[in-house]
């Protein structure tokens, strides 16, 4: 046995190659306790290649996007809150609620805004973006062109309801649960996807124990709370429990709490019959259906 020992999770243990003197691959605990495996052209600039986490013993690979490439929403309506099946085109008509997710506690669902293809707020002709609209394809999108032009999807407006089922209290706040994803089978290991965004109040996004819940690429080791402040985040429920110990459907796959009548945003919804490796950094957008596709 070789043992590297290291004083304290900041610090680091690990195996340095070089060639010339100059760092090329250093694999080990680097900078906390995950194991990391990264490389260097030049001994200055590094790359991870592999990271396996601590606690889930997980392996992801920062520099591939090969999970984002893959995926297929199988929401009918791919998550455009447009009618199913998904419109073939890229504009959408009116707003259409989800047949997929099922209200709590008196809750409302209603159209909030769309992303409008060709809009004027990036130089196009077919008017103005939402301001909620427009701060999420800003954090989705990086040019111009692409916050323009794309297929057309509604955001959901949230109300909470007035019933008090299902309650959590969490910092002496107590908030009562939304919405169910209906109980339909489901795979042991698949993901669910959305954005969401507190307009009042907060909204608490619970960790449940048979999903590994990410928020913007990162795994949560707790219960979420998001405030107004916050902003749009990418929320996605991937599931871990073994399929032998699987009920084969899942009513809680996502589990959103509110206080009484407070609001909120939900936006390009997903769900993939496989668990996703979110990234950092790396937020999923529109998850087109197999539906347009036929």
């Amino acid at each position: 046995q070789l043992k590297i020992n290291k004083d304290t999770a900041s610090d680091t243990a690990s195996l340095l190659f070089q060639d010339g003197f100059s760092g090329r691959a250093e694999m080990g605990l680097a900078g906390d306790d995950d194991f990391h495996v990264k490389v260097s052209s030049d001994g200055a600039a590094w790359k991870e290649s592999i990271v396996a986490n601590k606690v889930t013993g997980k392996v992801s690979f920062p520099q591939n996007t090969f999970t984002e490439n893959m995926i297929f929403n199988l929401l009918k309506d791919a998550g455009r809150f447009a009618g199913s099946p998904e419109p073939t085109g890229i504009a959408v008509g009116a707003f259409t609620s989800p047949a997929y997710l099922n209200v709590y506690n008196g809750t409302t669902f209603l159209g909030h805004a769309k992303f409008i293809h060709n809009n004027t707020d990036y130089g196009g002709s077919a008017g103005n973006l939402d301001p909620h609209i427009k701060d999420l394809i800003i954090a989705l999108k990086s040019s111009t062109g692409s916050r323009r032009n794309g297929p057309e999807f509604w955001a959901m407006k949230v109300t909470q309801g007035t019933n008090s089922s299902a309650p959590i209290t969490i910092g002496g706040v107590t908030r009562y649960l939304s919405w169910t994803n209906r109980g339909a089978p489901l795979w042991p290991y698949s993901s669910w996807g959305m954005h969401v965004k507190a307009l009042t109040n907060s909204i608490l996004i619970n960790d449940i124990s048979t999903v590994d819940l990410y928020v913007n690429g990162v795994l949560q080791t707790s219960d979420v709370v998001l405030s107004a402040a916050d902003g749009w985040k990418q929320v996605i429920y991937v599931g871990v429990q073994d399929a032998s110990a699987h009920y084969e459907y899942n009513v809680s796959m996502h589990q959103v709490f509110m206080e009484k009548s407070t609001e909120m945003l939900v936006a390009l919804p997903f769900i993939f019959p496989a668990q996703l490796a979110p990234q950092p950094g790396k937020l999923i957008g529109r998850v087109g259906s197999l539906e347009a596709c036929r």
